[in-house]
């Protein structure tokens, strides 16, 4: 058996819908578990997403992307998905999306779980991937295509989940810690790596989760339950500044080089 056909049988979790539909609740039908914006009506889910994590004076994604003002600089969207950034990017410089589902209409058709990326060695200045080596089989091997894909002198970009609910079932396999993302990114240099909030805003995102359980009682009771856990944490949350270890945070991002060549 092919070991995708192999998750498609054994790794697979329920839909939340499987769980707490109306056959099983008598209740209305909430959005998926995994889809926090949901495709539902606005008034079944207010509000819709946990307040963020507190970053502080971090650097973001955004800023760095405003230094990316060459039209000619070339940029790769690894697990591009419904392309987030395109055209905020392709103002800025050169955007190529890269996904293995047809259905979101990437630039570059590709599954990076097992082939290669289909482009020649140093093609890229910048390189990032938002949220996907927790999907990926051998994350290992993704950014090895990610570090021989990038130029010279490039920047690069990666987001990961660490202490976060399972998503995305059954494409869903690792979890990593700041020591786990400096492995990643072995091969590269000037790696700067941030926590994405503290142990409050863990303890938000458990306890945001506990609302699917109230909806399968009444949906105004989940929606009231977010709005007291949105206003408490949105308050909270801010407090993660004064945790200076971070041990308990809910992913990590980074910004990375590859180191130019030197001709001697």
């Amino acid at each position: 058996m092919e070991h995708l056909d192999y998750l498609k049988l054994r790794g697979r979790m329920p839909d939340f819908e499987e769980v707490f539909g109306p056959d099983k609740a008598g209740s209305a039908t909430p959005s998926s578990g995994d889809d926090e914006g949901g495709k539902s009506e606005p008034w079944r889910r207010f509000p819709k997403t946990e307040p963020g994590a507190y970053l502080g004076n971090q650097p973001r994604f955004t800023d760095f992307l405003r230094k990316l003002n060459n039209k000619s600089a070339r940029v790769l969207d690894v697990g591009c998905g419904m392309g987030t950034y395109r055209h905020e990017i392709n103002r800025l410089g050169s955007y190529t999306g890269m996904d293995f589902d047809p259905a979101l209409k990437p630039e570059v058709l590709c599954n990076f779980n097992i082939e290669s990326f289909p482009f020649p060695d140093n093609s890229f200045d910048f390189v990032f991937s938002d949220s996907v080596l927790e999907h990926v089989m051998n994350p290992l091997a993704v950014m090895d295509e990610v570090y021989r894909v990038m130029k010279p002198g490039g920047c690069g970009y990666l987001l990961v989940p660490f202490h976060y609910k399972a998503h995305g079932a059954p494409w869903d396999f690792f979890r990593y810690s700041k020591a786990g993302v400096h492995l990643l990114l072995r091969q590269f240099t000037a790696v700067e790596i941030y926590p994405i909030g503290g142990s409050l805003s863990v303890l938000c995102h458990i306890l945001w989760n506990y609302a699917r359980v109230l909806d399968r009682l009444h949906m105004l009771l989940g929606n009231a339950y977010r709005c007291v856990i949105w206003c408490l944490f949105k308050m909270l949350n801010p407090l993660d500044r004064f945790d200076p270890y971070r041990v308990f945070t809910r992913g990590h991002y980074a910004f990375f080089r590859k180191a130019p060549t030197t001709d001697f």
